[in-house]
């Protein structure tokens, strides 16, 4: 049972009413790209699938900030790695609400592994640094990685838990979450088979200055060797 079905069970147990997919409805816009509605009775949740047809095992899954979106920061950096790499931008049901957000991710989880996919890294901005954590800790040994950008604290508190690796960026100029926010899951991620953090000098909380050139490679790299690691 993966962590979707289990965290269903147990919220039916609870008299939670239960997130469950009524449709899937999918799109082609480009060569690469499908928009893929997941719609819920409580929501619809947008993504956009970067290839993903070829029985790929593991996947990447970017998500935004509090106010949901598909882009990232920096630039369009989520677009930039998607690209390369492959795998799904999400824009949450009810951005900012932590527990609805972190359901879907477990949602689109689910419907990946219908399609083979049973790991999958995280790469969240801002509040989705909080989401990236929390989806990871939540799904265990099919979480490959994860990548907190400009990250939050609350929703980390279960950082401790996590056993894959993680790579926190911050910039030292942040003016809505200061890099002591990164700073401080970086030292609480104790159990994570390698943490990284990286504070950019003069970086303000979108990371879109000179210093975060060449991120996109950074993270590349991070995904592509935590993708391609064998779990024990």
């Amino acid at each position: 049972m993966d962590a979707f079905a289990e965290a269903i069970r147990e919220g039916a147990r609870a008299g939670i009413t239960p997130l469950r997919p009524l449709a899937i409805a999918e799109s082609r816009v480009a060569p690469d790209i499908v928009v893929m509605e997941v719609v819920t009775a409580d929501g619809i949740i947008v993504c956009l699938r970067h290839g993903l047809d070829a029985g790929e095992e593991a996947a990447t899954l970017f998500l935004g900030g509090a106010l949901g979106g598909l882009s990232g920061p920096a630039h369009g950096l989520y677009h930039k790695v998607a690209r390369r790499l492959g795998g799904v931008r999400v824009h949450y049901r009810k951005p900012g609400h932590l527990e609805d957000c972190l359901f879907d991710v477990l949602l689109v989880h689910h419907l990946l592994t219908r399609r083979g996919i049973e790991r999958v890294a995280l790469v969240g901005h801002s509040f989705g640094g909080a989401v990236a954590v929390g989806a990871g800790v939540l799904l265990g040994p099919a979480t490959a990685g994860v990548v907190a950008l400009s990250t939050q604290v609350p929703g980390t508190e279960g950082v401790d838990r996590l056993v894959a690796p993680i790579l926190l960026v911050h910039g030292d100029s942040d003016g809505v979450l200061p890099d002591l926010c990164s700073r401080n899951v970086y030292e609480r991620a104790t159990s994570a088979r390698s943490r990284d953090l990286v504070v950019l000098p003069g970086e303000g909380h979108l990371l879109d200055g000179q210093a975060a050139a060449g991120l996109d490679d950074q993270i590349v790299t991070f995904l592509q060797t935590a993708l391609a690691e064998v779990p024990d």
